[in-house]
């Protein structure tokens, strides 16, 4: 140690890694990162229409913020006690109420507050909302100059739930480690020899 350093520092330098982090702050659950990250999803997707930069803005700030949390688990408080989870439970469904909300949402502030449609009546706006009944016209050149009826608000709900249907819940590879790993489990829990190869799938 070094002379000059006070009794305190000098008590610091000797300790362990382990009784340093055991000095850290507790890290009580993910519940305030979620929170953090479930209200930036809705600012961002039911008011886009609104203050478009918001995404890239977002963006942003996440990438600022997979750092930061990164440091805070890491050095900021004691390691986390690893919990097991399915997935992330009732937030999903929080999301799925955000994304389906933002689609009336952005048809609203479109509807009502856009100047696309200012000069049309009160009545018109409120059935462009209901129906998203979107009426504008293209070029004069255009073979098409109206395009009518073209139910927006119904065709993006309706895509969003085929992408949710499309896309996986668990990436293929994860799912193929995964059955490794219960394969290599059970293939220890009966004491026998395992037949994988070295970070391969089980031999057929």
């Amino acid at each position: 140690p070094n002379p000059r350093c006070t009794r305190a520092q000098v008590k610091e330098e000797l300790l362990t890694p382990a009784e340093l982090q055991a000095k850290q702050p507790v890290y009580e659950s993910t519940f305030a990162d979620y929170a953090e990250m479930i209200i930036q999803f809705g600012f961002v997707t039911m008011f886009v229409s609104a203050f478009p930069l918001a995404p890239f803005l977002a963006l942003l700030n996440n990438l600022i913020e997979i750092r930061s949390d990164g440091f805070k688990l890491c050095a900021a408080h004691q390691r986390p006690v690893a919990k097991g989870a399915e997935d992330i439970g009732t937030w999903y469904n929080i999301l799925e109420i955000m994304s389906t909300a933002a689609v009336i949402t952005n048809a609203g502030i479109v509807a009502f507050t856009s100047d696309v449609f200012e000069e049309k009546s009160f009545r018109f706006r409120i059935w462009l909302f209901i129906f998203a009944e979107v009426r504008y016209s293209l070029p004069p050149c255009h073979p098409r100059s109206l395009i009518d009826r073209s139910y927006t608000q119904h065709i993006i709900v309706g895509l969003k739930f085929v992408v949710a249907l499309i896309v996986p819940d668990i990436p293929e590879a994860v799912k193929i480690e995964y059955e490794r790993q219960l394969y290599l489990k059970e293939k220890i829990m009966n004491g026998e020899e395992s037949d994988l190869d070295e970070g391969g799938p089980p031999k057929v």
